[in-house]
């Protein structure tokens, strides 16, 4: 081997090494200084996501549901002793919470046509709990034909729900 050849072999890999060195520090200084200059490193990712939107100026927002309640009145029942004027009628209805979170603080309203109407307030209806509430009414001496009554949970929609249009119910009491 000659001794020219071998230094000219040797200098040319240095001179490439150091080209290869020269590249890892130019690369790593800049992405140091892109980092302290924005240590979340989110300048230089395209993070935004634009929904399909019905139009091109009105970008549409994409959010996350909230899991909610759902309360509902699932059975009505009716109680007297006897029918007529006077007669006194336990009214009692059974309120489900179908919704994936609780439901505290649940007011049900009673009401019967021509009377007066009842709030109950149930503290809490856990997700997928049924609970009963009671009311009791007097006929009223008006009453000559059938008697609607009326059960709302969550009368007031304070509760937010996945479906609002499912808390009420009726019935009739022919008297």
């Amino acid at each position: 081997m000659n001794p020219k050849n071998f230094s000219l072999r040797h200098g040319a890999l240095i001179f490439l090494g150091a080209v290869d060195v020269f590249l890892l520090v130019f690369i790593f200084s800049a992405s140091f200084v892109s980092f302290f200059s924005d240590p979340s490193g989110l300048a230089q990712l395209n993070t935004s996501y634009r929904a399909p939107a019905a139009s091109i100026s009105e970008p549409a927002i994409v959010r996350m549901r909230q899991p909610l309640a759902d309360l509902m009145i699932d059975r009505l029942s009716s109680r007297t002793d006897f029918v007529g004027e006077g007669a006194v009628i336990s009214l009692d209805a059974r309120i489900r919470n179908r919704g994936a979170v609780s439901a505290p603080g649940v007011l049900v309203r009673f009401w019967l046509e021509g009377s007066s109407d009842m709030l109950k307030s149930i503290a809490l209806i856990d997700s997928g709990e049924a609970i009963s509430a009671q009311a009791v009414f007097t006929v009223p001496l008006s009453t000559v034909k059938d008697l609607r009554w009326h059960v709302c949970a969550d009368p007031t929609a304070i509760i937010p729900e996945e479906k609002e249009d499912n808390n009420c119910r009726q019935g009739t009491l022919s008297v």
